[in-house]
């Protein structure tokens, strides 16, 4: 991501998105919706505002799935955020969000003493971030479980004519059959010998290649344990044909 420095005077072909002006102007728009479009409104339109500072995401999206589930509640057609044609087509979806987070015990739970500041803070500030996961992917689920519902509701309101156009015939076609599969992986899914080593991999933009290959195994591995995410892999590949399910 490459970011430019710009002021309010700045001058730009930006024009405001609709969603923007659904969120300041419906009472009835989610609360979320409302928050990020007043955000996006004084960046523009605060004359005091001068400079944005930007902070870790992880402070209020640690798993970045706030972005897609707004993308839902601000979309004007009832297929969005997918396209009509994916919408006729798709019969599986499945998202896997990822939560890196480390697990750890401190050294101040062992001893009387304590805690610190610097370590009352960091503590805070994991048990923040923690809380906020546990909100955002119950608040996604629900979303995509909404979201299913209007996404039939749109197919099975198509006029046939519409529908093999899109799939190139009517042929198995059920308005009805859309599946998704929205499930959450960690290290803690793996086994408790892999969850210390793990857990022992420091949070920085610089690690070892070890380290590395390491973390990519373990979300290989964590992918691959969850028996959900595999029912869901085996049933999309049955659809296709596939009959070995195999996740490398």
């Amino acid at each position: 991501m490459v970011i430019s420095t710009t002021t309010p005077q700045t001058k730009c072909n930006y024009k405001q998105p609709a969603w923007i002006k659904h969120g300041l102007q419906d009472a009835e728009a989610p609360v979320r919706v409302k928050a990020a479009a007043r955000a996006m409104d004084s960046y523009q339109n605060n004359d005091r505002v001068n400079y944005i500072k930007l902070l870790d995401g992880g402070l209020t999206d640690n798993i970045a799935v706030v972005g897609f589930a707004e993308s839902i509640d601000t979309a004007e057609d009832a297929h969005s955020p997918l396209s009509p044609q994916a919408a006729i087509r798709m019969r599986t979806l499945i998202m896997i969000v990822a939560d890196a987070g480390r697990r750890t015990e401190p050294k101040w739970v062992e001893v009387k003493q304590g805690p610190g500041l610097v370590d009352m803070i960091d503590a805070t500030t994991g048990t923040s971030i923690s809380s906020s996961v546990r909100d955002e992917f119950d608040a996604l689920k629900l979303a995509f479980r909404l979201w299913r519902q209007k996404l039939v509701r749109y197919r099975c309101g198509l006029p046939t004519v519409t529908v093999a156009r899109y799939r190139g015939s009517l042929a198995g076609w059920d308005c009805r059959d859309v599946r998704m599969a929205v499930e959450l992986v960690s290290f803690g899914d793996l086994p408790p010998a892999d969850l210390t080593a793990l857990n022992a991999i420091p949070t920085r933009l610089r690690l070892t290649p070890e380290q590395v290959d390491r973390t990519i195994s373990a979300g290989r591995d964590a992918v691959r344990v969850n028996p959900r995410l595999r029912q869901a892999f085996g049933r999309a590949q049955g659809r296709a044909g596939i009959v070995m399910a195999v996740i490398n």
